[in-house]
């Protein structure tokens, strides 16, 4: 198996990493390199009223996932269904605030978000950064 490869077995599915990530995700796991805050020219961090929603870049995307139920409608037994991933590495995602995939890593020196394809809200058209706030009127 190639570096930068993981092979889903059954599915011809394989996981897609940016050159110079060091981890290969299993499943529908994404690691995202989040998008710093915003920050003036002198370094200020700069708050108001709207908050900029959690964003950043995919560099790393799992196969895709299977889904089980022990029995189907039918009563049959073991029905499964393999779910590949849609997001692409390099592609500029949303997230919300509280995803299930635990907390906020620093691999090599840098900032990343490990969750799943579901903790995801969206994704840029063109792959490109988009500025996403919270509404304070709301």
């Amino acid at each position: 198996m190639p570096d930068g490869d993981s092979y889903n077995a059954g599915t011809g599915y394989r996981a897609k990493v940016m050159e110079g990530f060091p981890i290969v995700p299993y499943e529908d796991v994404i690691y995202v390199e989040q998008a710093m805050e915003e920050k003036s020219a002198g370094g200020i961090l700069l708050v108001g009223e709207s908050k900029k929603v959690p964003a950043g870049i995919a560099v790393a995307v799992g196969p895709g996932r299977w889904f089980y139920a022990p029995f189907d409608a039918t009563g049959h037994e073991g029905a499964a269904k393999f779910v590949p991933t849609q997001t692409e590495p390099g592609d500029y995602v949303v997230f919300g605030k509280y995803q299930s995939g635990g907390e906020p890593l620093i691999i090599n020196g840098k900032r990343y978000l490990q969750c799943r394809e579901g903790d995801l809200s969206g994704r840029s058209i063109d792959g490109k950064p988009v500025d996403v706030r919270t509404d304070p009127n709301a």
